[in-house]
């Protein structure tokens, strides 16, 4: 009796230590096959993301320390995997699981936070590369804006609509959205982030003054856009490290090619790179000929912020008044949208 009472203690305390250690951790994992290998937790600035803590996986376990003072959206970077986490008070326990092709990641008993995390990444997803018909857009559409709405007051929807503001999101909905939230969520940091955004947004909207500028060439030489007065101008903010860029390169290239000569229009190149030497050759290899700047600030540039720039490739068409006169132009219509405002430019 005396052994059956002693072993009950000792399973008792065994317990009790493990759920002291997982009150310790901000993120308590188990990842059986993990032994030797690094995990690292991220925090997410307006810009990107930056170190905050790392644990070796030891006995098939892990546990990173240090604690969270901001709550919000974390992201845990594993070996070929990277996991959302929405972190706060409470610690998250997470495992990690093999699959065909690599590893997943798993929150154990998800908050509420984290399973809006987790539905709002789905609703994204499908509406960026779902080849969504016509139809299907406007149902998702409507999906997402009720999902918004039945969830305005959760730190994790302000991430949401971050994202869909980085997506073209018709500002109205984000407004709208924004209107209905509680005010501790408007005074968090992602709160005030999207107020800044909607502020930057409106802005630069069809209709209003383009901001001027006032960077660097290749040469050194500064180019203003008021100087650029009396013309077209076709704003393209872009990066040598940007994929996506490269199809509006092609049309780009089409563009310059048709009006290099035209007194009327002209193309400027935007660059958000650091790394001059990577800037210089992309323009030299895709022949980017037409003007180029960059500040070699990254995502810090001014004019970036000024344009509301969230995502890359942004054009910006502006007319010779310095009005914006389309902007968030897809690839595939450059052409024909430069076409259509010079035709109209001809007939006056």
């Amino acid at each position: 009796m005396k052994n059956i009472l002693l072993y009950g203690l000792g399973i008792l305390w065994l317990s009790f230590s493990a759920c002291a250690q997982n009150k310790k951790c901000s993120v308590f994992g188990i990842w059986e096959k993990g032994n030797g290998k690094v995990v690292y937790l991220y925090a997410e600035d307006k810009r990107g993301a930056k170190p905050l803590d790392s644990a070796v996986v030891d006995k098939g376990k892990f546990c990173m320390k240090k604690p969270i003072e901001v709550p919000g959206r974390y992201i845990l970077f594993l070996p070929g995997y990277t996991a959302q986490v929405m972190l706060g008070e409470k610690p998250v326990k997470v495992n990690v699981g093999s699959q065909i092709g690599g590893i997943f990641v798993k929150v154990l008993k998800p908050s509420l936070e984290q399973k809006v995390l987790e539905e709002s990444n789905a609703l994204l997803r499908r509406m960026i590369w779902g080849n969504l018909s016509k139809e299907e857009k406007k149902v998702h559409d409507e999906r997402i804006e009720a999902f918004i709405l039945s969830h305005a007051d959760l730190l994790a929807t302000t991430y949401f609509v971050n994202e869909l503001l980085a997506a073209g999101y018709p500002l109205d909905k984000i407004e709208n959205y924004y209107h209905v939230v509680k005010p501790e969520v408007k005074d968090s940091p992602q709160g005030r982030s999207i107020k800044a955004m909607i502020d930057e947004i409106r802005g630069t909207t069809v209709g209003s003054m383009a901001p001027d500028i006032d960077l660097p060439t290749l040469e050194g030489e500064n180019v203003k856009l008021s100087s650029l007065r009396g013309h077209y101008v076709l704003l393209d903010f872009w990066a040598s490290w940007c994929e996506d860029c490269d199809s509006t390169n092609v049309e780009l290239r089409k563009i310059n090619a048709k009006y290099k000569k035209s007194k009327d229009f002209g193309i400027l190149g935007i660059s958000l790179d650091i790394d001059k030497k990577a800037w210089k050759n992309k323009i030299k290899q895709d022949t980017l000929n037409w003007e180029q700047v960059c500040t070699f600030t990254g995502w810090d540039m001014e004019t970036a912020k000024q344009y509301a720039v969230q995502k890359l490739p942004v054009s910006i068409l502006v007319s010779p008044s310095g009005r914006i006169l389309a902007r968030d132009i897809p690839a595939d219509s450059l052409s024909c949208k430069v076409e259509e405002v010079l035709k109209k430019n001809e007939k006056k």
